[in-house]
């Protein structure tokens, strides 16, 4: 069973469908909301799940367009959800822009969960980077720090385990959001597995799919 997990431009709320084979989707709850924001800027967009080895269910999600926090809660059954609060990822680094598109991943040389998301730090436009806090327990956090710098605006990244390496998935975010733009698009890389909060980059892809492409996720 495959669970897909998205916001509404009309309605930044949880929505889940689910899938057999990953072709065919039905939504759940009628295409209605699962769950929606009371905190922050009561806005729930780009929600990501991870499933722990204790089968809970940990829901984080981007709150607004310039916030320096980021939306959670837990489940045990992806319907009813609890413990809702901010994480505030980067309330106390300065000139911090935004805190977008955060995903959980477990992290085998820290052995801890790791958060990734993108933000802007710094004046003038846009130019963001990835960024990580690692937890065991989704109650205390590791200070943020970047984690990931190709030297140019990227969001969106996403992490598979590999076994000997990580495979990254992310968005480069330069151009502009026009039919022609040359970038836009998702790019690939591999991480090497070590200790510290930045890990080792190697071989970033060519440009994977056309421009004006963003990436999903299903749990």
């Amino acid at each position: 069973m495959y669970v897909f997990s998205y916001f509404k431009e009309e309605q930044e709320s949880l929505f889940l469908a689910v899938s057999e084979d990953g072709y065919q989707w039905r939504e759940l709850n009628g295409g209605h909301a699962i769950f929606a924001s009371h905190i922050g800027s009561k806005r729930l967009r780009d929600p990501f799940i991870w499933e722990d080895r204790e089968g809970t269910f940990h829901l984080i999600w981007t709150d607004g367009w310039r916030s320096r926090s980021i939306g959670y809660a837990r489940s045990s059954d992806l319907i009813h959800w609890e413990d809702e609060r901010l994480l505030p990822v980067m309330e106390q680094i300065p000139e911090t822009q935004n805190t977008w598109a955060p995903e959980i991943f477990y992290d085998t040389a820290a052995g801890r969960c790791r958060i990734i998301w993108s933000s802007t730090v710094g004046t003038g436009p846009r130019n963001h980077r990835i960024w990580s806090a690692t937890t065991a327990d989704f109650k205390s956090f590791t200070d943020s720090s970047l984690f990931f710098d190709p030297g140019y605006n990227v969001i969106d990244a996403n992490i598979t385990d590999l076994g000997e390496s990580y495979l990254m998935l992310f968005k480069d975010e330069r151009g502009s959001n026009e039919k022609g733009t040359d970038y836009k698009a998702v790019r690939s890389c591999l991480l090497k597995k070590q200790e510290g909060d930045r890990p080792q980059v190697a071989g970033i892809s060519g440009l994977l799919t056309p421009a004006l492409t963003e990436k999903t996720d299903t749990l």
